[in-house]
């Protein structure tokens, strides 16, 4: 998988340039989109007898990926006020980063291991991007009162 792991790599970069370009909120949220889409794909393929698919798919994920991760430091930088910015943001991604990272995996095993079916896990996967996508939108969003001021001297 280190195509995709170099595809994600290159693509973070010009994702968070899209997030400048376009709005944050709006790169993140269609990347999330893209990963409910392709999640059905991406398990269904890991059976096929094609590698160069499972590749490819793979590879769209992780691009779809970079799209989520690329803006996520404006958005979380964003989401608090200056005074307690570095605190807020630094709890909240690393508490919900061992939570759901951490419990996410063993919840899917659980549900294939129980249903024996992988259809589950990928709505599972549809549903915490629907979530994100719910958070996301209703997350605050704070303007600095110096970004204010340095756009009022540009114009």
């Amino acid at each position: 998988m280190s195509v995709a792991a170099v595809v994600e790599l290159v693509a973070t970069l010009g994702m968070a340039w899209l997030g400048d370009r376009f709005g944050r909120i709006r790169v993140v949220v269609w990347g999330l989109i893209g990963v409910a889409l392709l999640a059905a794909p991406q398990f269904l393929v890991v059976s096929s007898d094609s590698v160069f698919l499972i590749f490819l798919v793979f590879a769209l994920m992780r691009l779809l990926m970079a799209a989520t991760y690329g803006p996520v430091a404006a958005v979380l930088s964003q989401m608090f006020r200056p005074q307690a910015r570095y605190t807020s943001i630094s709890l909240a991604y690393q508490v919900s980063g061992a939570i759901f990272g951490g419990i996410s995996p063993v919840v899917a095993t659980l549900v294939f291991r129980e249903t024996g079916s992988i259809v589950p896990v990928i709505f599972l996967l549809i549903a915490m991007c629907a979530l994100s996508i719910a958070c996301l939108v209703k997350a605050p969003q704070h303007i600095d009162e110096t970004t204010i001021a340095s756009e009022k001297v540009m114009q």
